[in-house]
């Protein structure tokens, strides 16, 4: 029987682009006020371009987004002749604003209601390549557990985290169901390891044509339990 499901967090419970947006908009706000030198890089959009030379000469920050943000940052302070202390303080203090912004989010309909039911009857973690955190949003309760691709060291489709997070529930691959809405980091990289899986589709797409169906597929977390229920019938 399943036993866990293992849930993705950004576009699967919440849309994350808006709350971005709008985290993003409170971070530089917050540089201008207290970083003012730094305010004509952020408005060149300069702050992307350092970003890009991190990733070129560091491809691992991709997996640690809250490390490259405060090292953007920092960098971008010490470009603007702040000295190395106050860039390493202030740009640690700005993630602090960002991070507070970035867990503002607008849940998707009944998705608390939803969490609170299946967490009566199955072990829920949250596996994120983000860095929203499930107890700092509220809904620790309902989790075990949160692994994300900073902790872990790669992102999802990597193995690693699917991996890890069935040492910690103490399952095999068949009894732990995914939830995603991505096709190849949520669906494909739990597929790797036999788990089964749930596609979150709110736009109704069509599943690409060269790789294994999802074991469900729903439209929004309402039909998640039912969808459940369903695997169960078909194991």
């Amino acid at each position: 029987m399943i036993k866990a499901i293992t849930l993705d967090l950004d576009d699967t419970l919440w849309e994350v682009r808006p709350t971005l947006i709008a985290a993003e908009r409170t971070l530089r706000s917050w540089l201008t006020s207290h970083c003012p030198n730094v305010a004509p890089l952020i408005a060149s959009n300069g702050l992307m371009d350092i970003r890009k030379k991190l990733i070129l000469n560091e491809p691992e920050l991709m997996h640690r987004v809250s490390e490259m943000r405060v090292r953007v940052i920092e960098q971008a302070l010490l470009e603007c002749d702040y000295s190395s202390s106050w860039a390493r303080q202030a740009a640690e203090s700005a993630f602090e604003v960002f991070l507070e912004a970035r867990h503002q989010v607008s849940f998707y309909p009944l998705v608390i209601e939803v969490l609170e039911e299946l967490s009566r009857t199955y072990r829920l973690a949250a596996l994120s390549n983000g860095n929203a955190n499930v107890y700092r949003l509220g809904l620790g309760k309902y989790f075990s557990f949160g692994l994300n691709a900073e902790t872990v060291g790669v992102g999802k489709p990597h193995p690693a985290m699917f991996e890890q997070a069935l040492e910690r529930l103490e399952l095999s691959a068949d009894q732990v169901v995914h939830v995603g809405d991505n096709p190849d980091d949520d669906v494909v990289g739990a597929q790797q390891l036999g788990i089964h899986t749930v596609w979150v589709n709110p736009d109704q797409l069509d599943w690409p044509s060269d790789t294994q169906k999802p074991s469900a597929e729903i439209e929004c977390m309402e039909q998640l339990p039912d969808c459940i229920t369903m695997i169960n019938r078909n194991r």
